[in-house]
């Protein structure tokens, strides 16, 4: 096996598992942090399931902001090389 394909491999396992943890634990935990907090399970659930609708909708602009910044500043940086190089 290459190293890029171990690599890959490595780093879907690990994505795997943290998506794993952040998206079944709250049901895992569900009673006690209800419990701990004073609301229904299913307040609880629906809010998370609220929480992850909002990321799911905010995801493409806000992604299509970052590509943006990253960009700027990636133009930004080659100008400046440009310019020192062009001074010398």
């Amino acid at each position: 096996m290459t190293p890029a394909r171990r690599l890959t491999l490595a780093l879907g396992f690990t994505q795997t598992i943290g998506h794993a943890t952040s998206y079944y634990v709250p049901s895992v935990l569900n009673a006690a942090v209800s419990e701990s907090l004073g609301v229904s399970r299913t307040a609880l659930l629906a809010e998370f399931t609220l929480a992850l609708l909002v990321y799911g909708l905010a995801s493409p602009g806000v992604g299509l902001d970052v590509v943006m910044l990253v960009l700027g500043l990636a133009a930004l940086g080659c100008l400046l090389m440009l310019r020192r190089s062009v001074r010398t």
